[in-house]
């Protein structure tokens, strides 16, 4: 892969922060009250949207689960003027969102994260690439998964599962659930999760 080909993207702080802000406000909620829901303190939330401090992914889940939404409408990546179309994404033209605390490669399989009810991503794992940061992820909806390539643990709601290439299914997303890679070889999968509104 090369990244020149792509439109890589990071998670920033201002951006991250002003969209919580603009979600929270669209929808009437206080800080005191997100705080509440997001099991987080009020000053959490206000340093998260004047972008003093970049929050965890756990805390990020969290407030995205206390304001109803998926965690990627938290960030607004744009098509690019080399794109083909507005609903179709060509081979290398993907975009990539590079997570805080983690090496793990998110590829963007739509033109943009906010542009469907479903969010539609390959994860690239590298190799031995462990949950270090207790970062477990719970949402609503439901979450569909196929290994493309490599090996993966998935761990649902406590429970360790194998997954090999080819292997797929799906679960509630509102259980607790994160993938590892502890194999020597980089791993892929694809997952499409539905919005919670829907």
């Amino acid at each position: 892969m090369t990244e020149n080909n792509n439109a890589n993207a990071r998670m920033d702080k201002k951006e991250t922060g002003r969209r919580i802000k603009e979600l929270r406000l669209a929808q009437n909620i206080s800080i005191s009250e997100l705080a509440k829901d997001a099991q987080v303190s009020k000053s959490l939330i206000s340093q998260v949207e004047r972008a003093e401090v970049y929050p965890s992914l756990k805390t990020l889940e969290k407030i995205a689960s206390a304001l109803g939404v998926h965690l990627s409408k938290f960030f607004q990546i744009e098509n690019s003027v080399n794109d083909f179309s507005n609903c179709i994404v060509k081979h290398g033209k993907q975009k990539i969102l590079f997570m805080p605390e983690t090496n793990n490669r998110y590829h963007i399989l739509t033109p943009n994260l906010r542009s469907s009810d479903v969010e539609f991503l390959l994860i690239e794992y590298p190799p031995n690439s462990k949950n270090e940061t207790g970062d477990h992820f719970r949402h609503a909806g439901q979450e569909y998964f196929y290994v493309l390539e490599g090996s993966l643990t998935m761990n649902l709601d406590g429970a360790d599962y194998m997954l090999e290439q080819g292997d797929s299914g799906c679960f509630n997303s509102s259980l607790v659930h994160f993938f590892l890679n502890k194999t020597n070889k980089t791993a892929k999968i694809i997952i499409a999760a539905t919005d919670p509104a829907i």
